[in-house]
């Protein structure tokens, strides 16, 4: 894989230099676990995951390695909003990101005004998704 790779929000070149960090993924959807475990190792990245949102909010506590973390909005048990005031509670600073299909009544707009870092749309585009996470990744190295 290239890696350069020109963002959808900046004509300027994004270079995607190996990282050793690690993402927790909050996210019941496997299929798309897979695909970011897949988009994330190609970088290095570590991927953490869990299912639902207390397994998501427990790894968080655990492992102090975590560098960010996105979650969907619609888990089992807690939803992402949840998920996110835990972690906030937990670590102020953390990064989040949502990564949600639901994008109804101006989802983007509650989601920002909630404390989230970032919204993306289901299904990723993956050369913003890159650009976000390293966006948030580059910051913390």
């Amino acid at each position: 894989m290239e890696t350069e790779l020109h963002s959808i929000e900046s004509s300027q070149v994004v270079d995607l230099q190996p990282t050793k960090a690690t993402v927790l993924l909050i996210d019941n959807d496997l299929a798309s676990y897979y695909l970011v475990y897949e988009i994330l190792g190609e970088y290095g990245i570590n991927v953490i995951h869990a299912r639902c949102g207390i397994e998501g909010i427990t790894l968080f506590r655990q492992q102090p390695s975590i560098q960010l973390v996105i979650t969907e909005l619609l888990l089992p048990q807690i939803n992402g909003f949840d998920v996110l005031n835990e972690i906030k509670r937990t670590n102020p600073n953390m990064q989040v990101i949502t990564q949600t299909a639901n994008v109804i009544n101006n989802m983007k707009q509650t989601c920002l005004d909630a404390g989230f870092n970032e919204f993306i749309e289901k299904p990723i585009n993956i050369q913003s998704f890159i650009f976000e996470v390293r966006k948030f990744l580059i910051t913390i190295n």
